[in-house]
């Protein structure tokens, strides 16, 4: 896959444009998977990688320093036992506030939450990417705020750009519910 650095783990999401792909790797759990890339710039690259193919992938957009996003962590349990069976992925994209130790950080959080499925930690242009693919889709008000949550269809298309925390259990069970029955 290129020279990239195969001896780390996790690899901080770096904006170049060499053409390197993401591929998952596992981390110190099986189910918590780092994703480690160069070059990709959109979410829309992210979900056309192997990983995602003929998934309907529930995306989570956190900070490691924002509350609210962490206290949702507190329903991810029902939410992958309900969809245990099914063709879901879970992709969780921590945004990196430039602290010092965010990466750090961020590596530890994925691992003490336990947050099964794919786990990126990526740029301000990357984050700012996403919100420009979506902007047309979401109230205003709620523009650059965290948590916030995106669901995609089996091709990698946005289905819900502003879609249902996990908290909110049964309306979100249904978004999910509504693009898994959706035909190609």
């Amino acid at each position: 896959m290129g020279n990239y650095r195969r001896g780390s783990i996790i690899v901080t999401l770096m904006m170049f444009s060499i053409g390197f792909f993401p591929e998952a790797v596992s981390s110190q759990s099986a189910k918590v998977k780092t994703i480690k890339g160069y070059g990709i710039s959109s979410l829309d690259s992210v979900l056309m990688q192997k990983e995602f193919a003929g998934k309907v992938v529930y995306i989570d957009i956190w900070g490691v320093h924002c509350i609210p996003c962490i206290e949702e962590f507190a329903y991810n349990e029902p939410l992958k036992s309900r969809f245990i069976d099914k063709e879901v992925a879970f992709l969780y994209l921590s945004l990196d506030y430039d602290h010092k130790d965010d990466y750090d950080l961020w590596r530890k959080m994925i691992q003490a939450k336990n947050l099964i499925g794919y786990n990126m930690f990526i740029s301000a242009k990357f984050y700012m990417n996403i919100w420009n693919g979506i902007r047309d889709s979401v109230n205003k008000k709620d523009m650059y705020l965290i948590p916030h949550y995106i669901i995609a269809d089996r091709n990698g298309k946005i289905a819900f750009a502003d879609a249902a925390r996990p908290s909110s259990q049964n309306i979100l069970y249904n978004q999910i519910e509504a693009v898994l029955q959706k035909q190609d």
